[in-house]
């Protein structure tokens, strides 16, 4: 039976305070002394009924309920990507179907641990064989938590997977031509593109370009041979292209001592009117009259042969780097010097313990001096998340890559070879792209 009983105790002050006790013994009331006044013994406890503190505790059961919540929630997640993550060849899941397991095995497996998965590791020996999926049975660090986070990532959208099917990376591999053809379209040969029209110093004789400058009109031939082509693009901007591949070359005129013009309607200029060496130059269709006094103005040099930008003539028009492109010309595709070795994929030991992918600089063969490098493109090297690493000919200092029978990598994994944005289009260039796995 629940008693309840008024007291008032005095202070040394005169000053009393009420309180009330709730099923409790005098002893209990005695104890309690305070200035406030309403103050209960519930069971022997002291509690007070004022608002604020009843919201404090309400407010830390809330939060102490939703933490438990999220991490019940992220313990779901991760144990879902863990058991339908399949390793197929995996020896522990093979002899889990064959071993008997000793009681203590038994009642370990009965608290339904994630499974492990051995470690694959990868070494490069002293012939330059990258050796992977090496099982490390002593130091297993690919668990469940390795496997399941990217899943986790995914759910989130989150993730950009360097090796990405059917997205311009899958390759097919001529070991005895040195080819390589898209797997998704084989008509599609990876190819050296033409150079662009970028300035150049004047005084860089591998670059410039030399015309037989007759005035006013003349077809853009350099004396070398090599055409400048014209190339439409979705914008007002065309961008010209050098290469002996392209069917004929365009026909310009030298309008008002300044102006280089093409069909009446493009006018030559220096992109973003920035007048530096390896500056772009394109043509830009003609919207009234072209404005002077910038990057439009051409000098037309007929003595030496070369067309100079008013604004520094130390510069002259040249070719830029050469990337890679896909082509349906197979007299234009490339020839990589080490396909052999490069397609070599041997298995180690009896077990098939691991693989051994060759690593081989990218070469060119068919008489190709230069060789495939990579740079860092203008301005951010992200696109959408993607790292891009921009393919040019250069004269040493190759890119290592190595193959696994369908991307074409970097040694470390990082970088595949990508058909830009994965649209399978002739002239289409072709880069090393890296995700963020």
């Amino acid at each position: 039976m629940t008693t309840t009983t008024t007291t008032s105790n005095k202070k040394n002050n005169g000053s009393s305070s009420s309180y009330r006790v709730v099923a409790g013994s005098e002893e209990d009331s005695a104890a309690v002394d305070s200035n406030n006044d309403d103050i209960m013994l519930v069971h022997g406890k002291v509690v007070t009924p004022f608002c604020d503190q009843r919201k404090t505790e309400l407010c830390l059961s809330f939060g102490a309920g939703v933490l438990l919540a999220s991490l019940l929630f992220l313990a779901f997640l991760l144990s879902s990507s863990s058991s339908s993550f399949h390793h197929p060849t995996s020896p522990i899941m093979k002899e889990t179907a064959t071993t008997t397991t000793t009681s203590e095995e038994e009642s370990t497996s009965s608290l339904n641990m994630p499974p492990q998965f051995p470690t694959l590791n990868a070494t490069v020996d002293n012939n330059n064989n990258e050796i992977i999926g090496t099982n490390n049975d002593d130091e297993d660090e690919t668990t469940w938590w390795s496997n399941s986070k990217h899943t986790v990532k995914q759910w989130f959208g989150m993730t950009h997977q360097t090796k990405l099917n059917d997205h311009g990376r899958d390759w097919l591999l001529n070991a005895q031509t040195g080819t390589m053809v898209a797997k998704q379209d084989p008509s599609l040969f990876l190819g050296i593109g033409p150079a662009p029209l970028v300035l150049v110093h004047q005084d860089d004789d591998q670059k410039q370009l030399v015309f037989d400058l007759t005035y006013p009109a003349v077809d853009l031939v350099t004396t070398s041979g090599d055409f400048v082509g014209f190339e439409e693009t979705d914008t007002d901007y065309s961008t010209l292209l050098v290469s002996p591949f392209l069917n004929e070359p365009i026909s310009v005129t030298y309008q008002e001592d300044n102006f280089i013009v093409f069909q009446n309607d493009y006018v030559l200029e220096v992109e973003s009117w920035n007048v530096v060496k390896d500056q772009n130059v394109n043509f830009v269709k003609k919207d009234g009259d072209v404005r002077s006094g910038g990057g439009c103005d051409w000098v037309w040099n007929s003595s030496d042969g070369t067309i100079r930008p008013k604004l520094n003539t130390n510069l002259v028009l040249g070719r830029g780097d050469r990337g890679l492109i896909v082509t349906r010309h197979p007299d234009q595709a490339l020839s990589i010097l080490h396909a052999k070795d490069l397609a070599n994929t041997d298995i180690i030991g009896e077990k098939e313990e691991g693989v051994v992918h060759v690593v081989v600089p990218m070469d060119l063969g068919n008489g190709e001096r230069q060789v495939v490098g990579v740079k860092q493109p203008k301005g951010a090297t992200k696109n959408d998340g993607w790292r891009i690493k921009q393919t040019v000919l250069v004269d040493a200092g190759p890119i290592r890559v190595k193959y696994d029978g369908n991307f074409l990598l970097t040694p470390d994994e990082q970088f595949a070879l990508e058909i830009t944005d994965g649209r399978l289009e002739e002239g289409n260039t072709v880069n090393f792209v890296g995700g963020d796995d």
